[in-house]
């Protein structure tokens, strides 16, 4: 499909705001602008993971749907739990940052944006989604992104069908952003996750999970108290 001007217009409006900030963007950034937006935003997760439940509940009789909901998982997830508090880290806006994640994921030719994204996560969350592939797959991870999103857009658009195989294999990779991918940032950036994905930076709730853990649940005299 051909590019309108509008189309146009807005990636030239796009470049022109990387530009601005790029020179500052990854010396300025710190993790706590990472931290301070899961703080404000805690459930930045729970979307997506109920798409997954979704899709893997549609998988064994449904799976196109399942490919569906897969793909919705691993969008959403991105640009929510991923992108957005990163963006919303280099330009103090909740609009911009919003725009900006949705252009990433979605949008072509958005290379320069993608590549600074990538490093701060790379840098601050020791997340290098470039290169990281998934167990027993050969391809890095984002370029199973992209196909996903390529057979997604065949669905809606072209009514196409994938196999169970293929809603499978999105399975896996949404599986992998969001259960493997999120949770290890979170840890990265000193935090915890609860059931559901709501981020939690209340330290006493993984000091309370280690005492139970070990049979401690009321301090370390609970047992000979009993």
């Amino acid at each position: 499909m051909s590019m309108t001007w509008q189309d146009a217009a807005y990636e030239e409006g796009m470049e022109a705001l990387y530009a601005e900030f790029k020179p500052q963007a990854i010396e300025e950034f710190k993790d706590d602008r990472l931290q301070s937006y899961y703080i404000a935003h805690p459930n930045v997760a729970e979307a997506p993971q109920r798409a997954l439940a979704l899709a893997r509940e549609l998988l064994s009789q449904y799976p196109t749907p399942a490919f569906i909901f897969a793909a919705i998982a691993v969008e959403v997830g991105l640009k929510e739990a991923f992108l957005k508090p990163v963006v919303h880290g280099l330009v103090h806006s909740e609009s911009i940052a919003g725009m900006i994640a949705e252009m990433v994921v979605k949008k072509t030719g958005f290379d320069n944006f993608r590549d600074l994204l990538f490093h701060i996560l790379s840098e601050y969350g020791g997340l290098d989604l470039k290169q990281y592939k998934r167990s027993g797959s050969p391809k890095p991870l984002w370029e199973e992104i992209q196909e996903v999103q390529k057979q997604r857009h065949g669905i809606m658009h072209r009514a196409e069908i994938v196999t169970t195989q293929e809603s499978q294999k999105a399975l896996a990779v949404a599986t992998v952003v969001l259960d493997e991918l999120f949770p290890s940032l979170i840890k990265k950036i000193g935090f915890h996750l609860h059931e559901g994905g709501r981020v939690c930076n209340d330290h006493r709730c993984r000091y309370k999970e280690l005492l139970e853990e070990l049979g401690l649940k009321n301090g370390p005299n609970s047992k000979e108290q009993e």
